[in-house]
């Protein structure tokens, strides 16, 4: 297989999977549009690496990007540091990871460090944060929507002018 066939062999289901969500998260009332980004950074094991190759983004309203990547959907929204001092962490029904968004290798939270001591980290870092929800890149359209709209709740945001 030659690298044209190889790249179309990845992009064309991730391509798919876009337009389905796009056209999902629109017929729930979202303002949803998307783009191809590169240089996005993810976690790979216990460190971070950046993404040289695009990756689809649907940018949701103001509240969130939906992320599609090679192996995995990701919901990543912004808190001012007040709201996420007050925020109810506990009630929580996804698995989430907490991060600085000046520095997104500030991580405030992961899935196995205490809840408890979340206010204090927060009061710490004191600047803007981002809350990612991953998902496996099969995970149900109903899922996703069902996180879009407790972001839509919790009023966040994606750093981006609402289009």
């Amino acid at each position: 297989m030659d690298a044209w066939d190889a790249l179309n062999s990845i992009y064309e289901p991730m391509f798919q999977r876009v337009q389905m969500l796009g056209r999902r998260l629109a017929a729930a009332g979202y303002n949803a549009k998307w783009s191809w980004y590169n240089l996005h950074a993810s976690r790979r094991g216990d460190e971070y690496k950046v993404e040289f190759f695009p990756i689809p983004v649907i940018t949701v309203g103001k509240w969130c990007d939906v992320i599609v990547e090679l192996d995995a959907i990701c919901v990543d929204a912004h808190l001012s540091n007040e709201q996420g001092r007050t925020f109810r962490w506990k009630r929580i029904p996804w698995p989430f990871e907490l991060y600085g968004v000046e520095d997104y290798t500030e991580d405030l939270y992961l899935p196995g460090m205490s809840k408890d001591e979340l206010p204090e980290r927060i009061a710490r870092y004191g600047r803007e944060l981002g809350v990612a929800f991953s998902m496996p890149l099969d995970s149900g359209d109903d899922e996703i929507l069902k996180i879009v709209d407790a972001c839509r709740e919790w009023n966040t945001h994606n750093g981006k002018p609402d289009p």
